[in-house]
This record gives structure tokens, sequence and C-alpha cells, in this order.
């Protein structure tokens, strides 16, 4: 395992100790759990919208806002889009799934043999060679806060080597190179932010951005990723 995806999990078990302070998963009905999967989604058409859907998750966040955070695959990758509902909309949503009758294991594979694309990244995650070279960047919502302004927010862990292609720009660093990133985020306590964050948390670059019970400074900004 190496450094940087050590630092993304240490991260995570604190938030998971904590989530009394993040915001609660909650169900979209009692017929789906708290995920919603490629087969329900078909099956109850909650998003016939999203091409390669994967899986979705839906998070109070309070002041009368449910936060969506939806997987899908895109060029047999997974990939992570947000859509945010209000929560009229997430009642109505509720009810054109519980007015539906119960999906079965019949139901399921029927559906999964014209899920293509899940076979094929299923395939595909198997079959490389164990040394081939691989990175991840893994996602998940939790509240951050500055000393007087709290909010929801995706917070992403990226391991070494990412990204394979494209780069990640910093606006006082520039491109970031592997042995800054390792530096910056695994050994230094440090965090990027998007420059939205700030003007939303009310902080500038070099002030501390706290998540769960710990305090990360923030050394930089987000130009392009």
């Amino acid at each position: 395992m190496n450094r940087n995806f050590t630092f993304f999990l240490s991260c995570f078990l604190i938030l998971a100790e904590l989530s009394a302070q993040t915001p609660d998963i909650i169900p979209l009905s009692k017929k789906v759990g708290l995920t919603v999967d490629a087969e329900e989604n078909v099956f109850f058409r909650i998003f016939p919208d999203i091409d390669g859907f994967y899986s979705a998750q839906f998070y109070d966040a309070g002041k009368n806002k449910i936060i969506i955070q939806i997987v899908f695959i895109e060029f047999s990758q997974r990939s992570v889009r947000r859509r945010s509902l209000t929560m009229r909309e997430f009642i109505q949503l509720q009810q054109h799934v519980d007015v539906q009758p119960h999906i079965t294991n019949h139901d399921r594979d029927g559906i999964s043999k014209n899920l293509t694309y899940l076979t094929t990244i299923n395939i595909l995650e198997s079959i490389f060679p164990e040394k081939t070279l691989h990175t991840k960047k893994t996602s998940l919502f939790t509240m951050v806060a500055s000393k007087e302004h709290s909010r929801l927010v995706q917070v992403s862990g990226i391991e070494d080597n990412f990204p394979f292609y494209g780069k990640i720009i910093l606006n006082k660093h520039g491109v970031v190179k592997e042995n800054y990133l390792v530096k910056s985020l695994t050994m230094s306590g440090e965090s990027w932010v998007y420059p939205e964050l700030l003007s939303t948390l009310k902080l500038a670059v070099g002030e501390n951005i706290k998540i769960g019970e710990k305090n990360f400074k923030i050394v930089d900004t987000v130009n392009d990723d």
C-alpha cells in the first residue's frame, strides 16, 4: 500500500469514528435501502438520464437540501457526479419508488443481462497482471468547517501517480509532480481546495480547514484536475 493511499485511509477512519458530525446517508425507500444499485435504477426508473449508472446514495445536508452522490461508468472507469434536491423533490422521488412493486431476483437477472457495461468493467478490473501500474482517486462527502462556517463538500483521496492522464495544476505551485504530492498531502498534513470553498467558508490560503477533529492547512487552490 503506498503512502498517499494510507493518508486517505487514515482520514477516512477519522471521519467514520465521528459519524455524528457528518451528514447522514438516508434511504430513498425501503425497497432500495441506503444505496441504489444499477438494477434498481432501471427497475424503478430513478435516474433514467444517467448513462452507465452504477450506484447512488442520498445525504441529508440539512436546511431542506438533499445531496445525491451518483457513481457512473464512463470510458470503463467509475466517475462521480453530484446533484441536489429539495426535501419536497426527494419526497416526490421517494413516492415514485414506493408505489411500485418490489424488485425480485428474477427482475434483477433480466435487467443485469442488458447492463453490459457492468460486465465490462468487472472483466477489465480482473484481467490486469499482478504488477500492472495503477492508481485511484476515492471521494466521499463530509462536513468541513472553518471557525465560523461549515459546509457539506466532496473530499478526495488520491494515490501516488494520480492522474495517469492530464495534470493537477495548483494556483501557486503549478503542475503537481509525484514527489510534491507525497510531501504535501502525506507528510505535511496539508490540503488543496477549490477557490469556491475559500469564499464559501471565508478562508484564505495559509489558514486551516477542519475535517472531523483534525485540522489541515490550506496551502494552495486547484486550478485544474
